[in-house]
């Protein structure tokens, strides 16, 4: 009888024993799910937040110039970065992809484009391409001699092109388009050394102000989740 009382007593403890294991491995389980749902949780939101930095951008119908000039910034500057950081895979670079067609129609001379050739379609990821170095070229000459110079130059285009043709045969060209800026500017330019730079500067400034839209067909592509490819078009 005492026996088999000491047996209960046994069996009893280890059913609570088993009991006690079973609800503490439940309360695990439970905390471990909680916590996987709030990394995936914030993941998603952190993925979320880098998308949309880029892709607003295609949520406009239209864009100016200068919003395509400061998200072609944004995705090179992006692109420098590497490894993860708040579940954002940077090793995943992004292409801006810029098609200009009917640009060098409306803004080039005779139908060509002194800024950009024959080239009408830029696929940017890098600073290494023609696009980004006329951003940069012009965007640093407005920066160093003030809007406002660049903007005479711009007007002066006609007067300087004058003085250019009928300048005295012991004058090159270059030291006639010099003193023709100086003239009409007041600063000495030494960057411009053609009309051709000038007709170039004239083109960035109407890029600036043109019109763009997102691509027609897809104007943003994603990988895992994350935006690796923005298209836009000219429009006018």
């Amino acid at each position: 009888m005492e026996n088999a009382s000491k047996a209960l007593l046994i069996a009893g403890g280890v059913f609570i024993a088993l009991m006690i294991i079973g609800a503490l491995l439940l309360m695990y389980n439970q905390i471990s799910a909680y916590q996987q749902g709030e990394v995936v949780s914030q993941k998603d939101v952190q993925i979320a937040n880098f998308n949309q930095s880029f892709a607003k951008y295609a949520d406009e119908k239209t864009l100016k110039g200068t919003d395509i000039i400061s998200l072609a910034n944004k995705v090179v500057d992006n692109n420098k970065k590497a490894g993860t950081s708040n579940y954002v895979d940077y090793n995943k670079k992004i292409t801006l992809e810029v098609k200009l067609s009917g640009f060098a129609q409306l803004y080039g001379t005779n139908g060509k484009s002194e800024l950009f050739g024959t080239t009408i379609v830029y696929s940017i990821t890098d600073s290494n391409n023609v696009f980004m170095k006329a951003i940069n070229d012009f965007s640093g000459l407005e920066k160093k001699y003030t809007l406002m110079t660049m903007g005479k130059l711009k007007s002066s285009y006609s007067n300087i092109s004058n003085y250019v043709q009928s300048r005295p045969g012991s004058m090159t060209e270059a030291q006639a388009i010099r003193t023709a800026i100086q003239n009409n500017t007041g600063k000495d330019i030494a960057e411009i050394t053609s009309l051709k730079d000038i007709a170039k500067y004239m083109e960035y400034t109407e890029l600036k102000s043109s019109t763009f839209k997102p691509s027609s067909n897809i104007p943003t592509v994603y990988k895992d989740g994350q935006i690796v490819k923005l298209t836009f078009e000219f429009v006018k």
